[in-house]
């Protein structure tokens, strides 16, 4: 009998334990603008912990954002059907800031804002 609590407890613990992987870890706001500073999209998604800011916006069905991949990640051409023009690309700020980072390598934060601005190149000089 003692055996058999003992067992029934630990089976308890272990099942407590267990965490399913697709329970949120957050929300993140996400707001794509075209270079006159219209909004195109305005959204909030769940994600969770093994989610990415790339996967969101390319998998979300008003963002649909479109690029080329290479060794840095994915370089986005399009968003919301709107396709960056020769010499723009989209400029991408988290809370305001600019991460000096790609699409593929920012991490997610819970309710944090990423904004997507359509910009032009500006020549070096």
């Amino acid at each position: 009998m003692k055996k058999f609590l003992l067992f029934v407890v630990f089976l308890g613990l272990f099942l407590c334990a267990c965490k399913p992987e697709n329970d949120p870890a957050g929300t993140v706001r996400i707001v794509v603008r075209d270079e006159a500073g219209t909004v195109l999209c305005d959204v909030e998604i769940e994600f969770t912990k093994k989610d990415s800011l790339e996967a969101l916006v390319v998998d979300h069905e008003e963002i649909l954002a479109k690029g080329g991949r290479s060794q840095y990640g994915l370089f986005i051409e399009e968003m919301c059907g709107v396709e960056a023009p020769e010499n723009h690309f989209w400029k991408i700020y988290v809370d305001g800031e600019d991460p000096m980072l790609g699409v593929s390598m920012i991490p997610l934060k819970d309710k944090s804002t990423v904004e997507f601005v359509l910009t032009p190149f500006e020549p070096f000089e």
